[in-house]
Formats: C-alpha cells, sequence, structure tokens
C-alpha cells in the first residue's frame, strides 16, 4: 500500500506562472508542484487553460499536436486541486473513451507519476475515481441519451468533430453541467467543418490551436516531416497536420466562394415552378449519410435564360426512407404515406406544393391486362414534392393538426 504523499497546494493560477518554466530559482514547494505536474513546466501555450472567465475551451490541433495531453492534464488538475468532484468524459465511442482518454501514453491513469494520486479504474461501472473522492463518469457520443440526468462540474469532449450526433450530445451536456461556482469543459479535436464545432466557434468559445510540428518532439523522428512530404499542398495536410478548420474540400464541386458568389439580394416575388426534392440514404444506422431536402424555385428573370434558384435546406442526418415513407399499390395506382420528421424541412410545404413525384426500381412486376404493368415489389429511390406533377392525380395532402 502506498503511504499518502505530503499536501501539496495548487490553484489555476499555476497553469500561467511563467517562473515554472524559465526560474531555476525554486522553492521547496515549487519543486513539489513540478514533480507532481511536470506538465506546468513543458506546457505549449495552446495546451494551457485560457484565462478569466469562460464555460468552453476548444483545443484544436493537428494529429499528434498534444490535445489528448492537454485534456488529460486539466482534468487530473480539475480532480485533484480544482474542487471538481463529478466530471463526464465523453468520446466517440466507449472504446475510445477507454482507449484514447483513460488508458494508454497521456491518458489519465499514466500521467499521474506518483501511484497513489493514480485514479482507479472500473470498467463495470464504467467510471475513474482518484483517492480524494473526486469521480469521471465514461459516456459514448454514440448514446446521447445517456447524458439525461447526469450532473456534473466539468467535462473532458475528445474528436468532437467525428462525434456521430454531435449537437444532441453536446445540449444534452450543458443540461448536465450545472454543479459548482464554474462548470466548465474542455472539448479536444482534430478541425472538421461540421455543425458543431462552427457553432462553438461562433458562440464564443475560447479556442486555442497548434498544429502537429510544434509538438514534433514527442513524436516519432522524421514524422512531420515524411507525411508533410507525401502529401504537400494537400488540403489533408493542412486539416490534419496544420489543425486548419477547412470548409471547402480538394474535390468539392461547388466551394463556398462559389456559393456567396451567387446570392441575391432581393428574391423574386413570384416563381414559376417550386420543387421540393428529397434523396434518401441507402442505408439506416448511426453514421448514415444525411437525408438531403432541398427547395428550389425557376425564374425567368429580363433578357436572361431561366434560372433555378435556391431557397431552402432541410438536409438532416439521421433519417431513412422507411422512417418517413411508405409506398404501396392500391386500387388507384401508387400510393405514398409520408411522415416529414425534420422541423426544417416541413417548413418548407409553406411554399404551396401540391404535386408528388416518385422515383423507383421496379423489382417484381407482371404484365396488365391492355397496358401497364402490376407492381408487386419495388425500391423507392426518390420522392420529390413539386408544383406540377408529371400526372395530374400524383397530389399529396397534409393532415391537419399535425405539426411535424
Amino acid at each position: 500500500m502506498q503511504n499518502k504523499p505530503g499536501a501539496l497546494a495548487l490553484t489555476w493560477d499555476a497553469w500561467w506562472d511563467d517562473h515554472y518554466q524559465i526560474d531555476f530559482q525554486f522553492s521547496r514547494n515549487d519543486l513539489h508542484a513540478l514533480h507532481r505536474f511536470p506538465f506546468l513546466s513543458t506546457a505549449r501555450e495552446a495546451q494551457r487553460p485560457p484565462k478569466g472567465d469562460w464555460r468552453t475551451w476548444m483545443f484544436m490541433g493537428g494529429r499528434g499536436a498534444g490535445k489528448t495531453r492537454a485534456g488529460a492534464e486539466w482534468i487530473r488538475f480539475s480532480a485533484l486541486h480544482g474542487q471538481c468532484q463529478r466530471i463526464a468524459l465523453i468520446g466517440p465511442t466507449l472504446g475510445d473513451v477507454r482507449g484514447v482518454m483513460i488508458e494508454g501514453p497521456s491518458r489519465l491513469r499514466e500521467i499521474e507519476p506518483i501511484e497513489y494520486f493514480r485514479p482507479e479504474f472500473s470498467v463495470s461501472r464504467r467510471r475513474l475515481e482518484w483517492p480524494n473522492g473526486a469521480l469521471a463518469f465514461v459516456f459514448s457520443a454514440e448514446d446521447p441519451d445517456s447524458l439525461r440526468g447526469p450532473k456534473f462540474d466539468a467535462a473532458w469532449c475528445d474528436e468532437i468533430a467525428v462525434w456521430p450526433d454531435g449537437e444532441a450530445v453536446w445540449s444534452n451536456l450543458q443540461f448536465g453541467l450545472r454543479l459548482g461556482d464554474r462548470p466548465r469543459c474542455v472539448a479536444t479535436t482534430t478541425p472538421q467543418p461540421v455543425p458543431l464545432v462552427k457553432r462553438l466557434i461562433e458562440d464564443g468559445a475560447r479556442v486555442t490551436h497548434s498544429p502537429t510540428r510544434e509538438n514534433a518532439a514527442y513524436l516519432a523522428d522524421g514524422f512531420v516531416d515524411e507525411i508533410e512530404a507525401a502529401y504537400a499542398g494537400t488540403t489533408l495536410v493542412r486539416q490534419e497536420l496544420g489543425g486548419e478548420l477547412i470548409e471547402d474540400l480538394e474535390d468539392a464541386l461547388w466551394r463556398r466562394s462559389d456559393i456567396d458568389g451567387a446570392r441575391i439580394s432581393i428574391p423574386p416575388k413570384r416563381f414559376e415552378d417550386i420543387i421540393v426534392a428529397v434523396d434518401p440514404p441507402t442505408t439506416s444506422h448511426a453514421r448514415s449519410d444525411s437525408c438531403g431536402i432541398i427547395a428550389a424555385g425557376t425564374v425567368e428573370m429580363l433578357g436572361a435564360p431561366k434560372k433555378c434558384i435556391f431557397l431552402a435546406d432541410g438536409t438532416e442526418q439521421g433519417l431513412s426512407p422507411t422512417d418517413w415513407v411508405r409506398v404501396a399499390e392500391d386500387g388507384y395506382g401508387l400510393f405514398v404515406r409520408g411522415l416529414i420528421k425534420a422541423p426544417a424541412a416541413f417548413s418548407l410545404l409553406k411554399f404551396g406544393l401540391s404535386g408528388l413525384s416518385i422515383g423507383f426500381r421496379p423489382q417484381i412486376w407482371t404484365p396488365r391486362p391492355g397496358a401497364g404493368r402490376i407492381l408487386s415489389k419495388i425500391d423507392l429511390v426518390e420522392v420529390s414534392l413539386v408544383a406540377e406533377p408529371m400526372l395530374e392525380n400524383a397530389r399529396f395532402h397534409v393532415i391537419s393538426g399535425i405539426s411535424q
């Protein structure tokens, strides 16, 4: 059994005390602090929590830029000296939390130099426990509802850019961050232009940034040089090593600058045709593609060819054709019953559409006497709401009293 080491008094100010990095005239307490927290002298500026009052700190960096070490050290300090007693650890999966955030190099258990203070990890209870009673609970971003109910005074969210349902996870966490005087959260991630990352920046999260090269001394010799040489000039190396938030993909058909340059300030008062198109994904699981739902209108401009104007985007992830469409043949023809689950998509009906266009591939069919076919089995490809359907009777109706 390990004997309890001597007491150490540290505050958050220790993170920004320059003499831990440049002053060699250390007191006995300083030496004790550096023995317990050597990261105070080696952390780069991007790895240190921001000064002042903040609720969210987002550390964006390239692969191997020291993001995991920064998150783990902040949580360890919060548990031992930050008066935090209930902490949330959230990763893309439960395996990621254990393998990336808790166990292994630069992880919460391994960075503790003194065995007495090393937290114990209970796999069955999914939690870490420090000797002072502080607890850290494990959550997967694959299960947003697991964050309903628990309360925390601190949280570490890792690789938020690849969370399958980032907005839902983040929202549930924010409702739970309600303990203590200053509940706070650190998010560490390689940047990607996903809605959650962009919203945190827009909402005023404190952001620090580091390219991989700044941490090259702690990586394999030649790693950064070799990767930069292999992928020189690509957006991949800018994102994965440079830690840059890149809005446009290298092979994108449409770039943000193209879209911004085509915007119009005053929309037409009347459109000839208004089309709402639905492009469902081919699979239905947490990592499926989004269900594309857009509205567009056509208009003739004086002295110019007919133009198509993009009106609204109701694209949403997590929908599937079987969630909101049922296809069958009845005595009148092909019948579709649907529920538009996305509020943004439902709002597109304000354009007054009434036509229905269905794209499908027949799988099993027999000839109909006289003409046509009797469809026994089809694959649904596309359902679009249109102003003028190909068949006059191909119409849809909204059930009154239903808001979605």
